[in-house]
């Protein structure tokens, strides 16, 4: 006998079935892409815990960052240092420190980033970090 192996292609456009496979809902699991103008939480190195916009991207594994308003100067940076918020800033690949600052206050960034839930955790593990052990005590009664 003869062996014949068929293939089944599934046509998500017209396969809305009991499992829901459409493409209209399919979505995305990432929103916060590496992109220019893209805000970035710095994780290593002397500005770590500080932010930075990525002005351009040198490669697969770097890119070239600014902090103007956060004190971090321009410099390569490596992606597994970088953590991607979702704040973008509306700034053209390799542009000067002072339009990246212009941009910066425009969009408010530093308003949005105390804002945000990650900079309240952060602020708080630092809390937990400062106090002693008598002060734990008393925080258990």
């Amino acid at each position: 006998s003869t062996d014949f192996v068929y293939i089944h292609i599934l046509c998500p456009l017209h396969y809305c079935g009991l499992s829901g496979f459409c493409l209209d809902r399919i979505t995305m699991p990432f929103k916060n892409f590496v992109e220019i103008g893209r805000v970035a939480f710095l994780t290593d190195g002397a500005h770590t815990q500080k932010l930075a916009v990525i002005v351009d991207i040198i490669d697969g594994t770097r890119a070239l960052i600014d902090g103007p308003c956060s004190g971090v100067p321009r410099q390569e940076y490596k992606f597994a240092n970088l953590h991607l918020t979702k704040f973008v800033v509306k700034i053209q690949h390799g542009q000067h420190s002072k339009s990246i600052r212009k941009a910066w206050v425009e969009a408010d960034i530093d308003g949005k980033w105390k804002n945000s839930a990650w900079a309240n955790n952060l602020e708080k593990r630092a809390q937990r970090a400062s106090i002693t052990d008598y002060d734990r005590f008393k925080l258990g009664k």
